[in-house]
């Protein structure tokens, strides 16, 4: 009866883990419990405020990739890297002609969510771009 009842509760813990989507379209694995995203939007070119987020990556963690995404009319570059054991993505988007808009994700492999670390991302590519 106890293996039975195991057996079904590990089937509903398999059942109810899912794919989370990343600004940079992707998919990955966990649930969506709560925000894990910070946005900003600066009067920089979009060349200027990706050579920005590469090296505020850089300087916290490691950038693994960079890719420019061909879904939509407005040009978009997006970044993936990893920043205190935390999965982070950026999308850099042309948001008017003066105004480049920033997406920054961050998500933990088991907890989810890290909107410390996301925040801590956006404010160094504030810095930056300061600079």
């Amino acid at each position: 009866m106890k293996i039975g009842f195991l057996i079904i509760l590990a089937g509903v813990a398999l059942g109810a883990t899912g794919c989370v989507g990343t600004v940079d379209g992707q998919k990955t694995a966990g649930l969506y419990l709560s925000r894990d995203k910070v946005s900003g939007n600066y009067k920089f070119p979009l060349n200027t405020v990706v050579e920005a987020s590469k090296k505020a990556l850089q300087n916290l963690g490691q950038l693994t990739r960079e890719t420019t995404l061909l879904e939509s009319t407005n040009q978009v570059r997006a970044l993936e890297g990893k920043v205190q054991d935390t999965d982070v993505w950026i999308r850099v988007e042309v948001a008017s002609p003066q105004v480049t808009a920033v997406t920054v994700q961050a998500r933990s492999t088991w907890i989810g969510s890290n909107v410390p670390v996301a925040h801590e991302v956006e404010k160094q590519i504030a810095l930056e771009l300061a600079r």
